[in-house]
């Protein structure tokens, strides 16, 4: 499991600043230019989920989006 949630590893999980990281990481070295995430993962209660579809909105996305049109 540590292995997946690090920097390199395939599970998108950690911080927004962590989050945002690994998302630029695809697009750099894959090209990557859409994403789609799994956000309930197991069964997290419904005020976890929301809290982290707004941190994804509020701060990860305008992360990205910032970095990739400099």
């Amino acid at each position: 499991m540590e292995a997946l949630a690090a920097r390199r590893g395939a599970l998108m999980v950690g911080g927004p600043a962590q989050v945002a990281e690994k998302i630029l990481d695809l697009h750099t070295e894959l090209g990557v230019d859409r994403f789609l995430g799994q956000i309930d993962f197991g069964g997290m209660p419904r005020q976890m989920v929301r809290d982290s579809i707004s941190r994804f909105g509020d701060i990860v996305a305008p992360a990205v989006r910032h970095v990739l049109t400099q």
